[in-house]
């Protein structure tokens, strides 16, 4: 199963990446405003990662929601991203 990830460098992202990590979930993609920061907070997991600035950020999803879409089967949206 693939995890899209948004605001993956914020309190929840960086408690809930590891745990997913702990429980073999590991196809994980992350988006996120700043590509060193998330690098820096998950070193060594193996993480696909999209940089987007935040007037771009819902295109980015929609976008790259609409190229996986055969893998999405259970969306989870962050109501405070």
């Amino acid at each position: 199963m693939k995890i899209l990830i948004t605001g993956a460098t914020g309190f929840v992202g960086r408690t809930l990446i590891p745990y997913l990590f702990s429980h073999s979930l590991t196809d994980i993609c992350l988006l996120v405003r700043d590509r060193q920061k998330a690098e820096s907070m998950f070193p060594g997991l193996c993480l696909e990662i999209i940089a987007t600035t935040e007037g771009e950020w819902c295109k980015q999803v929609i976008g790259y929601v609409h190229r996986k879409t055969d893998w999405i089967k259970y969306p989870v949206y962050h109501p405070l991203a």
